[in-house]
């Protein structure tokens, strides 16, 4: 049960004819054409100002089946398709410039760059309000459209973000989630490169191997830190003690 007041009746009505239904009972959301359902916890969904918001978190299983129903995969296959996607992150960077255009506007700044925790921000960012309007973008060919969001930022990398439960935009965030999906998906994750790095005249790709390519071919092992020594390395070293010795009697 989410706190707060809301009229079910009216809710109902209103979304008779939308593709997600929501019933503040259980905070059900269904897609009767899409064949599916899920029930939200209280961490997944909450009322600000009378109006019901749902967060959106990729560590979330609950979401990522929401999010991932328009896509044709079930099972536990379906929670391999939010990581690769990045729909969130998209939500998250248009209300943060949302958010800077509210605290920058009317203040006299010319700071190169903008920063939250500035001084001459402070009282814009503490009379933010609870909740703004965002125009998002189109991503993935999906239409753009307004969405209402929570306007505290999020605290650290995956915190997710808060937005209205309604069925517009779950329409986009569903369609959005599968269109990046059937795309081949969006790889977060770094791609190792190649470093670059010479030696003398020769390019080498990899800086961990031999730079002597008679030594590659040879097969033999790395040379041990005994069989490295030289004489001349051991002259070099005694010189130095002799000298060292020298200096501490005052020689």
């Amino acid at each position: 049960m989410i706190d707060g007041a809301m009229d079910e009746e009216a809710m109902g009505d209103e979304a008779a004819d939308e593709e997600f239904r929501m019933s503040m009972t259980a905070v059900e959301v269904q897609a009767p054409d899409l064949k599916f359902s899920c029930v939200l916890r209280t961490q997944h969904a909450k009322l600000i100002d009378g109006q019901l918001f749902i967060h959106l978190s990729k560590g979330s299983s609950v979401i990522q089946r929401l999010l991932s129903c328009r896509c044709e995969i079930r099972g536990r296959e379906i929670y391999k398709i939010m990581p690769r996607t990045d729909i969130i992150e998209k939500l998250e960077e248009a209300r943060n410039e949302k958010l800077k255009d509210i605290v920058v506007i009317g203040v006299d700044s010319h700071a190169k760059r903008f920063r939250w925790s500035s001084k001459m921000y402070a009282d814009k960012v503490l009379s933010l309000p609870d909740i703004i309007d965002v125009d998002v973008p189109s991503l993935a060919g999906v239409d753009g459209l307004m969405m209402r969001m929570q306007a505290k930022r999020s605290t650290g990398r995956g915190s997710g973000i808060w937005v209205q439960m309604t069925s517009p935009n779950l329409a986009f965030l569903s369609k959005v989630v599968a269109a990046q999906y059937a795309d081949g998906g969006i790889h977060n994750a770094r791609k190792r490169k190649a470093i670059d790095c010479t030696i003398g005249d020769e390019s080498v790709d990899n800086p961990g191997e031999s730079a002597s390519p008679q030594k590659a071919e040879s097969g033999d092992s790395p040379e041990s830190p005994e069989s490295s020594t030289t004489p001349q390395k051991i002259a070099k070293t005694l010189s130095l003690l002799e000298m060292l010795r020298r200096k501490s009697k005052g020689e």
